[in-house]
């Protein structure tokens, strides 16, 4: 169970890194073999946050809490004792303002297929999400739908972003 548990945590570290708005309304199950399950993939697609002029605050606030709590989880699978309580943050650890900055001064490959699916995307009540045209949440968004729709390549149209 722990040695399962243990890559299992360590892998939704990497893909919390790779594809950080999985982090927000954060989802995950765990059987009794020690194997984790993400569901309810579509919750980084809808909601509110995105539209928020607090997104970086609410974005970072969110990351670090799962940040902290799949450390502690994963302090309890190598067999150290956890403390009772909410989980903290430590430096050192992936932090969300680290991830938000990565979008914020790189160039991003973007295909326009995957910004033309962001920009169809509805939110919980089948309205247009209102988001800025270069915003940090949008180019978020349209990464984790490149990766999911595409396997991570550009797709068939020319790079946007």
């Amino acid at each position: 169970f722990m040695k399962n548990f243990q890559s299992d945590i360590n892998g939704t570290m990497k893909v919390l890194e790779n594809l950080p708005l999985l982090a927000v309304d954060w989802q995950v199950m765990l059987d009794a073999h020690g194997y984790t399950y993400q569901f309810d993939l579509d919750r980084a697609f809808v909601g509110s946050i995105y539209e928020s002029s607090k997104f970086h605050e609410r974005f970072i606030k969110t990351f670090n809490s799962v940040v902290a709590l799949l450390k502690k989880m994963e302090k309890f699978a190598a067999g150290d004792s956890v403390d009772h309580g909410r989980a903290k943050m430590t430096t050192g650890w992936l932090h969300g303002g680290g991830i938000l900055s990565r979008y914020n001064s790189s160039e991003m490959d973007l295909s326009c297929d995957a910004i033309d699916a962001m920009l169809e995307l509805k939110g919980r009540l089948g309205k247009p999400m209102k988001i800025e045209r270069n915003s940090t949440q949008r180019k978020m968004m349209a990464e984790l739908i490149q990766s999911i729709a595409f396997g991570g390549d550009e797709g068939t149209a020319p790079k946007c972003i």
